[in-house]
Parts: structure tokens; C-alpha cells; sequence
């Protein structure tokens, strides 16, 4: 059965980053930011040492944008923080092998583990680093279903961000400098959110340290929480070691305690600057003596749960450890206390937007010191012991069994050994590596149960002082054994490509490719260059390690690939990475259009600029701009701003509505690129100070404060109005039934960048956004948080759409925290349509019972249908609440709605994740779908609903039907794995009807397919699977699988060749040796020893080709000598019905009557009889 297309905590800290390359700067510490504007001359000042280490995290491979990264990080730390020269001390462990260990979703539960493991992870290999900073590669978060580029925890000194930007660890540990007395749980805060903000100052005794010019009004300032985010700083440019596009001496940039991008524009402002000195200039108190590294969880029942502890084997230790809090961890010598460490445990996590929830664990972990008499260790709170671990007597033994003298290992090996505990305690094990002899280790594995291990070396440098060392602890005695001997890691030959970089293009058809390659105790003795995954040359000269080598080759215009490998005299094969070419005439791109303001007033200028590819080959760049009135402004000839960059600066009209506008990019060589888009003007934009009535058509109005109101803020009475927010607050229905924001029966509002509160605990009926009778309306970017009444029946919804259609409501973040409150509701009633509109990209959570994320609704003859639901989070906690509930009253229709690519779950009581009334033809793909105490997904009522590649446990249909279904990919290759093109493949369902019947393309791949795997009719389940998928093609083989239809899948046939034919005369071509390797025979047939190939260029180089050329001279095909038959134009198909004249020159076989084959000189191939591949002519 086919588918028809239906067309239709803790407390974390969370920041979003761009970046761009730089390079390494040094620094001395300024003690006053405020002289920056003035001159150059700094008063230096000595500060205490602070050690960051980087760790990388679930990388397989790539780990060179690890090693970018961290040098990223380090350079603006190293700029920024007032650290004297020397004192700021980094490692970079790119050897450490840390998995995260994360499934599919990175929940609530799993962010303060992983944070809590990367700090012992790193703590253990013996350095007594400050801070750990673990880097993840670029959208790993969006990947695990969370928010933003990077978080911490706080108590905790490890944080977590991703590799795609320059100042997340200053941001991340800039919230972790605290106060060493103990006093407030946070350093810096967030400078991007006034609710944020004013949450950790909540918190804090002494309050912010930053972000507030006047501390007597408790408030953020304003100007931090407009775009980029960030209070802003006055600073000289020649201070900033990265490139500015600004032209003054004095520049305005941000602080890096806002959450936004803008990289280049980040430092650092004097407020915090001044506290990070004051942090850094205090003195650290050193201890002596033994240490442990004691760490666990605390649950909010007081229940605690311990990590095994690890004695460290250090002689002193730096004491910043804060010690303050009305929890405590006790170490007692009998009955006396050797060591109290105090802390205060937090369990509330912040949401986007400053609002809290409570959370059920926070971890804890300290460094303290340890004597041998120890005989108890103790976790309490002020009144009652809540965990304890007593010290056996006995320290565990250990020992390897490996004796590592004169090891060298090319690949991944296994370590072993034996361990014993005198006291029958159960070991755990952790494993550390060390490259220069044991007097540095990492950690490779951390709380193992198992006396063995195997170590890719991967992620080692060839070397030859390679240590081991095991820890053996029984829960606290550590034992120890690090291995006698040093080993050599010797991994294959490493290539390091050099020029061309990769994904370039240039414009000569002579290449010479650049490398350098290095093995350890060993030779090369040879290297080869590969052209698309074949081998091109061979290196004819003694290659010298270290020293740059080089290939040269010609190549017509096309699309290439390559590589190279070398072999060193142990025979081991070292492969570079693949890198990508283009050979020819610059291909003409435009990457990006900006216009700003989008909307203008009258008579206000717009800046129009566009990004263009290969900006050094650009000849000219014009703009033409139609008006709304159909007047167009021909021919700007424009100015190049920087580098890649053209733009008008200047344009203005007077006429209300959407300007288009056309760029047109020539280039080198008479080629051009054009792009359109367009934008508005409007005859007045207004700014807002309080709440009022919007009705002046074509307006744009701003706010430029927060504002209240005691019912509805805004009601707009007017078509084609914006309200541009500036992420200022509405408040509203503050003592009142109210609306944020009202519009009925106008069109074309646009609503961005607004923050909308509601807060009123009495107050029902009142909606944050409330849009009914119009249509083309956007919604993007807003961020709401209605909380009001508990009432059973509250009503107030996060966005109501009504009678609406044509409406996009995009990147919207909606948190509802009442009962029977909905995130997004979709409603038509009595003859109204709600129809195509489009919610892409939003965070939907409602917290309370019978919240519904978004809800679909028809009733007393409304219609609700055509609706895109993409892309979207949505999330419910309360019972009774639904991801999703589409319901349908009769006789109205709720049908047709499309919902793809979202990720739904719901928590609570009698909770389902999809929930379908009465409604039809909904079609859900490529989502998750869970929920955690209800089934995933219920149909009460409804037909035709259709789930595609979308994940879920189970479901209910009590009535109605459920459609569910799955990809399926075919790929046809031939016995030596080349693409079989032309092949037929046909599948049919367990019933043997036809579902689909498709050739395979030059890919040797069919179109996917959408299959049924069951349809469930009221709870019976008819299956369509097992499919039969067949392939047939002339000259092979039949074959034939059957395909079992439970998820997404993959088949591969590898087709063989069928009896050879046997022509009465034949052509043959044939080797060196007199052997033949091909034949054209006089019934149009080709028997080929080797494969058809059918690409853009035709090298050969063997010199005992068969070879078809132009009129140049340029091969265009070439039968070689082992029978492969290389064609540049068309593909390997046969069975043509007829090879008439060919338009152009070639080499034609013919029998007595007409033409049977040919190969024209521009490559293209025609057969009317078949091909034969891998045969024996």
C-alpha cells in the first residue's frame, strides 16, 4: 500500500553564539575598563592563576574543530578576562575519549550527570584545573532536543558548550566565578533578560554584579536587553585583535554575558571586568597533604545517591573549594571530624524567559583533603545524616597483567589486569594514558566494572612514551599501578593536505596538489593520488617525511573529489581526508540578502546590500527597485561595502506597501547571477510608551519600554500594522479580563520580538495573542508566559487563532502555567474557516491539567483544516493535557492537516501525545511522539490518519483508523558494485498488489517510497507487510527480497550478469598483451571485461586506451585497458529502439542495414542491443 501526498536544574544557563575565525592575541590585566577611551596605557597588576581545561565530547572524528574551538575560547578569555600574563594556564585534552553517554534527548536529569562526570573525568588525570569546559560539535544540543549553545549548573566548576563559537566558555565560567566566602550562588548573569536577570539577583546576597548602571533600582538596564543583547561598551578598536567593519577608533561593542551572536562585537564591560578582578586578585589558600575527590547527587526527598571516590595521588592542592551552606560533607577520624566542607543544594531550573521549575536532583562535587585514619565520610543537611560511607580497612591492590616492553600498536589494543581487595569490597576502575613518560596522564575511561579495556588510538599522536595507569578504588582506598615500561603508539601514515583547500574552485585545469605526510619508526615508500575513488598518479620520486610533496595533474572543467593514501614500510595505509574541487569558470552565487529596516518610513533611508560568492571575479553588481505604485528605479550601480559585500545605502520612497527589488551580479567571464526579494514601507512608524489602540493603516509602532495594562494592552483597529517589540514586556490583564495583544477583522499584523506576561491569579478568558477575522498575518519571534488563574477551567491561552487563515506563526517560545490553558488554539465556529496557516519552529510547554500544547477545533459548522504544524517542540506536564488534540464537532470538518518533522511528549496522568476526535486526513511524519503514562497516541473518531516515520510506542483506536507507515530506499548495484542504471524495481504488499514500478537512476536508487506497514480500523490491525520487492533488467538476473516493514529501510540487490551474446562479427579492442577487454558486436551489443562509467571528465593514462576524442583533441571516452568504457555525456544505457545518425562525428558500428551503436565525439553513448559489464570477452 502506497500513500497518497496529502496536501495540507538546577539552574541552567543557556546562550546562542555565532563564530568566525581569529587569531591567537596575549593579554596583561587593565584594572579600569573606563581609560580604554582615552589611551592605551594600562596599570598591570598581578592576579592568582586560574587553570581551564578542554575536554572534547563525542567526537569520533573531526577533532581538529575540537582543537579550533578551544583555541577560540582560549584567545578571548586570554583578551578579556583581567588575568596578568602567565596566569591564565589552559590544557587542551584532545587525547581524552568522553562520550556523553546521551540518548536521543538531553532531559533534565542527564544535564547535571553530564557535568558532574566531565569534571571528575578530568579532575582525576591529577591537574588541579579551576574550571573544565567540555566542547561539543556544532548543533549536538539541537540534535539531543535542547536549547541553546552551552549551560552550567549551579556549585558546579565544569560548564558545556558547543564548537561553532568564540566566547561560550568565558560566558559559561563568567557565571561560575563566585564569591570564595560562599555568598550568592551565581558570578555573572545573564545581560539578555530582565525576568533572568532579575531571578539571579533574587538569589544573590550583594546582587548582580553586572548589568545594572543605577543598583538602586534593581532593574537590568534597558539598553542590554536590545539586539545583539549584551550592555554595550565603548572601546578602541586597535584593543579588539579581530576584524571590525566599524571605521572609528572608538568602537561600541557588547558584553559577553548576552545571549545573542554578533562574535566580532564581543567583549568585555567594565562592571565585568571589575568583578572578575576582584575575583582573580584574591589569594588562593593552599593545602597540603593527601586528597579526595568525593562527588554524587542530592534528590529534593534528601535522599542522596555517591560516585565512587577517588584518593588522587597529589602532594597539595589549591583550597578554593566554597565553603558555605546549611548541607554539609563530614570527614571523621572515629568519633572526631577531620575536615567539614559546607554547601547549599538548589533544585529549581530556569526556562527561557526567567520563569522557574522546580527539579528533583542537583549534584555536588568537591576536592578535600584526606588523611589515612579517615574512617567515615558523611553527606547532612543542618539536622539529619542523609547518606554515609564508612572506609574499610585495606587499600585495594592492583597490578597489569600487559608488560608493555617494546609494544607498538598500529590499531586499537587491549589492556588488562588483576585486582584484590583484602576486605571483599567490589572494585571500580579507572584507566588514564600518558604520553611523555608518566609525568602527565588523561583520563580514557572512568568507573568501569570490567578488568579490561580497549583503547583506540584514534585520537593519539604517534609517540613513544606512552604510559598506563589503573585506579582500583573500593569506594574510597585507592589502589594503583602504572605500567613499567614505555610503548609506542605508532597509528598509519598521517597526510596532511595542504593546497587546494578544501570546497574551492579554480579557474586553471593544471593542479598541483600539495601534501606532507609522517609516520613514526618507519619509512614511506610510496604515496598515491586518488581522482573521485580512483587512482590517478603515483608518486615517482623519494618522499622525504615532513617535507611538502606534490602531485600534478590536468583536468577538464567538472566536479572532483580527492585524496591521498601513503604506505609506510610496515605496510601500514594512512588515507587523508577527502577534499572536494571544482575545475572552471567561477560559478556565480549570491549567498545572502539583507535590507534593514524591514519596515521603513517615508522619506527614511534603506540599506540593501547582498553577499556574493568569489567576490574577487566581480565585475559589476546593479539593483533595480519596483515601488508598490509599479514605478521602477533602474540600474543603482553599486558600491562594494566590504569584502563580498554591495549595497544602497540610501533608498527612499513615499508610496504605503511591499517594494520588490531585483540584484544582478556580473562576473569574469560574461557570466551573471540575479536573486529578487523585497520590503516595506510604511507611511509612519510610532513609538510606544503605554498601552493604546493601534489604528493608523501601514504603520509600524515600537516599544521602548516595558508597559502594563489592567485588561487588554493593544487592540489594533487597522490593516497592515506592525508592532515591533525591541523584547520589551507587555503586562497585562494585571487586575482584569484582557487580551495582550487583539485584532479582529483586520489583516496583514505582524507581530515580532514582544514579550508578553500575564500573572493575574484571579483573572480567566484572557489570551495572550488573540487574532480572529482577518488573515496573511505573522507572529515571530514572541515569547509568552501566561500563568493566571488555577481555576479547573482558566481559559487563558498562550495564541488563539479563530477564523483566520494565511497566517505564519514562526520561532515563537509560549509557556503556559494555568489549567485548561492551550499554547496554540486553532478554533472555527458557525460557517467560519481556519485554514492554511502555517506554525513552524515554536516552544510550546503548558504545565497545568487539561493545557493542551495545540489545539485544533471545529464546532457548530466551523472549518479547521490545511493547517502546517513543522518543526515545533511542544511539551505538556499536567493530566489530561495532549500534545496535540484535533477534534471535530458535527457537522463541521477538522481535516487535511499537516504535521511534520515536531517533537511532542507529555508527562502526566491521562496524557496523550496525539489526541483525534471526529477529524480526517491528518497526515503526521518524521516526529517523535511520547508519552510517558498514556498511550503516544489515541483516536477516539476519525479516518484516513496517517503516521510516516514518526516514532511512538504505542497507540488506541477505539473508532476510526490509523494509517502507519515507513521509507523504504532501493539501491541496484552490479557484482563489482557500480551503479546499475535503467533497472526495474516493483514492490508489492502481502497481497500481491502493485504498489510502485520504477527505474533506477544514474545513482543506481529509486525515488523513496512511503510504504503502509498496518492500517489499524478500530483497533483491528490489517498489516500490508512483508513487501516483495523485485528487480529485473535486461542482461542480469532477476532478483527478488522480502521486505518486513516495521521502520525505515534500506535494501540493497547486487545484480549478476546473465549468458553473453554472441554477435556474427565483432569489433575487438584489446590489451598490451594481444588479450581482449571489450568487443561492439554487429547487433548493437557491448561486452566490457571491466564496468561503464558515466562521468563528467574522461582521463585516461595508461597509454593503451581505446580512445574517442572532439574536435580539440579532448578525450570524451575511452574504452582502457582492462575493459572500462569511461563516457562524458549521457549515461550506460542500452536497449535503445533505434541509433540513426548521431548529430555529431563518431565512432559508429553498423550492420548491412543501419547503425547498431556509436560513441559520438562529445562521449554520448548509443546501443541498440545491451551492455554487458564484468564479462569475458
Amino acid at each position: 500500500m502506497v500513500f497518497r501526498n496529502i496536501s495540507i536544574c538546577k539552574i541552567v544557563f543557556v546562550c546562542f553564539f555565532i563564530t568566525l575565525n581569529i587569531n591567537f592575541v596575549l593579554s596583561n590585566s587593565d584594572t579600569d575598563l573606563s581609560n580604554n577611551a582615552m589611551s592605551l596605557q594600562v596599570d598591570v597588576k598581578n592576579t592568582k592563576e586560574f587553570k581551564v581545561n578542554f575536554i572534547p565530547i563525542d567526537y569520533t572524528n573531526n577533532i581538529s574543530n575540537f582543537i579550533i574551538s578551544a583555541e577560540k575560547n582560549i584567545e578571548f578569555i586570554n583578551v578579556t578576562y583581567p588575568l596578568a600574563n602567565g596566569k591564565f594556564i589552559y590544557g587542551i585534552s584532545s587525547k581524552e575519549f568522553f562520550s556523553s553517554n546521551v540518548g536521543d534527548t538531553l532531559d533534565s536529569l542527564e544535564e547535571p550527570i553530564l557535568l558532574l562526570r566531565l569534571y571528575r573525568f578530568s579532575r582525576l588525570g591529577g591537574q588541579d584545573y579551576d574550571r573544565v569546559v567540555g566542547i561539543v560539535p556544532m548543533n549536538w544540543l539541537n540534535q539531543h532536543k535542547s536549547n541553546g549553545s552551552g549551560f552550567t549548573y549551579i556549585g558546579m566548576n565544569s560548564v558545556l558548550i558547543e564548537d561553532n563559537f568564540r566566547h561560550g566558555a568565558a560566558h559559561e565560567i563568567g557565571h561560575t566565578i563566585r564569591n570564595n566566602l560562599g555568598i550568592g550562588f551565581f558570578g555573572l548573569c545573564d545581560e539578555s533578560n530582565s525576568d533572568i536577570w532579575k531571578f539571579k539577583q533574587d538569589l544573590l546576597i550583594g546582587l548582580c554584579p553586572n548589568g545594572d548602571s543605577n543598583p538602586n533600582d534593581g532593574e537590568l538596564d534597558s539598553e542590554c536587553q536590545r539586539t545583539p543583547n549584551g550592555c554595550n561598551i565603548t572601546t578602541l578598536k586597535r584593543l579588539v585583535p579581530w576584524p571590525q567593519d566599524q571605521q572609528n577608533d572608538e568602537i561600541t561593542m557588547w558584553n559577553f554575558m548576552g545571549d545573542s551572536g554578533f562574535e566580532d562585537s564581543r567583549w568585555i564591560s567594565e562592571d565585568s571586568y571589575n568583578y572578575l578582578l576582584s575575583k582573580f586578585d584574591e589569594e588562593s589558600s593552599i593545602q597540603s597533604g593527601n586528597t579526595i575527590l568525593i562527588s554524587g547527587i542530592i534528590y529534593d526527598d534528601n535522599s542522596v545517591s555517591f560516585d565512587k571516590f577517588y584518593i588522587l595521588n597529589e602532594n597539595s592542592f589549591i583550597n578554593e573549594t566554597y565553603s558555605y551552606g546549611n548541607y554539609s560533607i563530614t570527614l571523621k577520624v572515629n568519633n572526631s571530624i577531620f575536615y567539614n566542607y559546607e554547601f547549599e543544594p538548589i533544585f529549581k531550573m530556569i526556562h527561557t524567559g526567567g520563569d522557574t521549575t522546580d527539579t528533583n536532583i542537583t549534584p555536588f562535587v568537591a576536592v578535600l583533603p584526606f588523611a589515612d585514619n579517615v574512617t567515615q565520610i558523611i553527606v547532612q543537611n543542618s539536622t539529619t545524616i542523609l547518606a554515609e560511607r564508612n572506609v574499610s580497612a585495606n587499600t585495594p591492590t592492583v597490578s597489569f597483567n600487559n608488560s608493555f616492553q617494546g609494544e607498538s600498536y598500529n590499531d586499537s589494543f587491549m589492556i588488562t589486569w588483576n585486582a584484590d581487595d583484602t576486605d571483599g569490597d567490589n572494585l571500580t576502575y579507572a584507566v588514564l594514558i600518558s604520553d611523555d613518560g608518566g609525568n602527565n596522564f588523561t583520563t580514557v575511561a572512568l568507573d568501569i566494572d570490567e578488568t579490561n579495556l580497549v583503547i583506540e588510538n584514534s585520537l593519539l599522536e604517534n609517540g613513544s612514551e606512552f604510559k598506563i595507569k589503573v585506579l582500583a578504588t573500593d569506594g574510597v582506598n585507592t589502589g594503583e599501578d602504572i605500567s613499567n615500561f614505555s610503548f609506542s603508539i605508532e597509528p598509519d601514515p598521517f597526510i596532511d593536505l595542504i593546497y587546494p583547500e578544501d570546497d574551492i574552485r579554480l579557474q586553471t585545469n593544471n593542479v598541483t596538489f600539495f601534501y606532507r605526510t609522517t609516520v613514526l619508526d618507519g619509512n614511506i615508500t610510496n604515496c598515491y593520488l586518488f581522482i573521485n575513488g580512483n587512482l590517478n598518479l603515483t608518486n615517482d620520486s623519494e618522499i622525504v617525511q615532513g617535507v611538502v610533496m606534490n602531485f600534478t595533474q590536468s583536468f577538464s572543467d567538472g566536479e572532483y573529489n580527492w585524496t591521498i593514501q601513503c604506505v609506510d614500510t610496515n605496510n601500514f595505509v594512512g588515507e587523508s581526508e577527502l577534499y572536494t574541487l571544482d575545475i572552471g569558470l567561477v560559478i556565480p552565487e549570491i549567498l545572502e540578502i539583507n535590507v534593514y529596516p524591514d519596515t521603513q518610513e517615508f522619506l527614511e533611508n534603506v540599506t540593501i546590500n547582498v553577499t556574493l560568492a568569489y567576490p574577487t571575479d566581480v565585475v559589476l553588481v546593479t539593483l533595480n527597485i519596483t515601488n508598490p505604485n509599479g514605478r521602477v528605479y533602474e540600474y543603482y550601480n553599486l558600491s562594494n561595502i566590504s569584502f563580498g559585500i554591495w549595497g544602497l545605502n540610501n533608498f527612499t520612497d513615499n508610496v504605503t506597501g511591499t517594494y520588490n527589488f531585483t540584484f544582478f551580479a556580473y562576473y569574469n567571464g560574461g557570466t551573471y547571477v540575479k536573486e529578487s526579494s523585497n520590503f516595506m514601507m510604511v507611511e509612519e512608524i510610532i513609538n510606544l510608551t503605554k498601552c493604546k489602540e493601534l489604528d493608523k493603516e501601514n504603520t509600524t509602532y515600537y516599544l521602548t519600554k516595558n508597559i502594563l495594562a489592567s485588561g487588554t494592552c493593544f487592540n489594533i483597529h487597522a490593516d497592515n500594522i506592525t508592532l515591533e517589540g525591541n523584547s520589551y514586556v507587555i503586562y497585562y490583564a494585571e487586575s482584569s479580563q484582557g487580551y495582550g495583544i487583539y485584532v479582529d477583522g483586520y489583516n496583514k499584523t505582524k507581530l515580532k520580538n514582544i514579550r508578553i506576561r500575564m500573572d493575574n491569579s484571579t483573572t480567566t478568558d484572557s489570551v495572550g495573542i488573540y487574532l480572529r477575522n482577518g488573515e496573511n498575518h505573522l507572529i515571530e519571534n514572541n515569547e509568552m508566559v501566561i500563568r493566571g488563574s488555577n481555576l479547573s477551567d482558566s481559559r487563558n491561552h498562550g495564541l488563539k487563532l479563530k477564523n483566520v487563515i494565511n497566517s505564519n506563526v514562526l520561532n515563537n517560545t509560549i509557556n503556559v502555567l494555568n489549567k485548561k490553558g492551550y499554547g496554540v488554539y486553532l478554533e472555527s465556529s458557525n460557517g467560519e474557516i481556519t485554514s492554511n496557516n502555517k506554525l513552524i519552529n515554536n516552544t510550546i510547554v503548558t504545565s497545568k491539567d487539561s493545557g493542551y500544547g495545540i489545539y485544533i477545533w471545529g464546532v457548530n459548522g466551523g472549518v479547521s483544516e490545511y493547517s502546517t504544524i513543522l518543526g515545533n517542540m511542544i511539551k505538556t506536564y499536567g493530566s489530561t493535557s495532549y500534545g496535540v488534540l484535533i477534534q471535530q464537532s458535527t457537522p463541521s470538518l477538522v481535516r487535511n492537516n499537516l504535521f511534520e518533522n515536531n517533537f511532542i511528549s507529555t508527562s502526566g496522568a491521562n496524557s496523550n501525545g496525539i489526541k483525534i476526535i471526529s477529524s480526517q486526513n491528518n497526515f503526521f511524519k518524521n516526529s517523535n511522539i511520547s508519552s510517558s503514562k498514556d498511550n503516544d497516541v489515541l483516536i477516539s473518531s476519525g479516518t484516513n490518519n496517517t503516521f510516516l516515520n514518526t516514532s511512538y510506542i504505542d497507540e488506541l483506536i477505539s473508532s476510526g483508523s490509523l494509517i502507519r507507515g515507513w521509507y523504504l530506499n532501493v539501491y541496484v548495484n552490479n557484482s563489482v558494485g557500480n551503479n546499475t542504471i535503467g533497472a526495474n524495481v516493483s514492490g508489492s504488499d502481502v497481497f500481491g498488489s502493485l504498489d510502485f514500478s520504477e527505474l533506477t537512476d544514474s545513482n543506481g536508487q529509486i525515488p523513496t517510497k512511503s510504504l503502509a506497514e498496518y492500517i489499524n480500523n478500530g483497533g483491528a490491525k490489517t498489516y500490508y507487510t512483508n513487501y516483495t520487492i523485485n528487480v529485473t533488467k535486461a542482461n542480469y538476473e532477476n532478483a527478488s527480497q522480502s521486505a518486513n516493514l516495521t521502520t525505515n529501510l534500506n535494501l540493497i540487490f547486487t545484480l549478476e550478469s546473465t549468458i553473453l551474446p554472441n554477435d556474427t562479427y565483432k569489433f575487438y579492442i584489446k590489451d598490451s598483451l594481444g588479450n581482449n577487454v571489450s568487443w561492439f558486436g554487429s547487433e548493437g551489443n557491448i561486452v566490457l571485461k571491466g564496468s561503464c562509467f558515466a562521468q563528467s571528465t574522461c582521463i585516461t593514462n595508461d597509454g593503451s586506451s581505446f580512445i574517442i576524442g572532439n574536435s580539440t583533441d579532448t578525450t570524451t571516452a575511452f574504452i582502457n585497458s582492462i575493459g572500462d568504457l569511461c563516457i562524458e555525456k549521457g549515461d550506460c544505457g542500452d536497449l535503445s529502439p533505434a541509433c540513426n545518425n548521431p548529430s555529431n562525428d563518431a565512432f559508429i558500428i553498423k550492420n548491412s542495414s543501419s547503425n547498431v551503436a556509436y560513441i559520438d565525439y562529445n562521449g554520448d553513448l548509443c546501443l541498440t542491443g545491451g551492455l554487458y559489464e564484468n564479462s569475458n570477452p
